[in-house]
């Protein structure tokens, strides 16, 4: 496709990253907290409350609260790495995140050793046809958004099936507008982050002169008081 000198290339999902289903824990953990591995779980997802506040994009990762486990087989399959894009395939919400400092909080030093649980698929990208946060914007736009809602499958528990997700085609331009849609993107939640929280402290603001003068209508002046105290009974 060329749109006004644009050059934008249809790709399948499978032929732009690895996809990969994350680690299914069967065994038991008592202790959330002993392991040898931390596994990341679609809780750890933050997309509105908590931890919200540390995000200028609407949805993101916080990885400070992550599970302990100690997973048997074999591990590195699941492991989690910088560039990569978690995919929620369960569930009846179905976006992309990159793992990148924008949308992770705190970004580990190091992540080894950290899984994405099975609710996720991790997509690996070949960097040589799109960066990861263009995938994990491509898939949350909402014509592909109502195509995976159309693909989904199961009554109780929503899943994408992986086949008919490594079948979705995504447009996908030079990596030079990649980037560039990315950054308009980032900036434009930037913007809506701090629209946000200056709208927050003007209403903080407001109330806290409503309370006050609300309370000092309240307060009988002093002098009334001396008045009554002197009148003669």
């Amino acid at each position: 496709m060329n749109c006004r000198g644009l050059i934008i290339v249809k790709f399948k999902v499978s032929e732009l990253a690895i996809v990969q289903l994350g680690y299914q824990q069967r065994e038991k953990n008592d202790s959330r907290s002993i392991g040898t591995h931390k596994l990341l779980q679609v809780k750890d997802v933050v997309t509105e409350g908590r931890f919200l506040e540390y995000f200028e994009s609407s949805m993101g990762i916080w990885t400070g609260n992550l599970h302990m486990v100690t997973p048997k087989g074999q591990a590195w399959k699941y492991q989690i790495q910088p560039g990569d894009v978690l995919f929620v395939a369960k569930g009846n919400r179905n976006y992309g995140i990159a793992i990148d400092p924008r949308w992770v909080r705190p970004y580990p030093e190091s992540w080894e050793n950290v899984l994405a649980s099975s609710h996720f698929y991790i997509l690996r990208p070949s960097v040589q046809r799109i960066i990861p946060e263009y995938l994990a914007w491509c898939l949350n736009q909402p014509s592909t958004q109502s195509l995976l809602q159309s693909i989904a499958t199961g009554s109780l528990m929503k899943m994408i099936p992986k086949i008919s997700f490594e079948n979705i085609l995504l447009d996908v331009p030079t990596i030079e507008i990649q980037r560039k849609i990315i950054d308009l993107q980032f900036l434009s939640e930037q913007e809506r982050y701090l629209m946000n929280s200056i709208s927050k402290k003007r209403s903080l603001i407001i109330q806290t002169v409503c309370d006050k003068a609300a309370k000092e209508m309240n307060q009988e002046p002093v002098e009334n008081k001396h008045e009554r105290t002197d009148q003669p009974r």
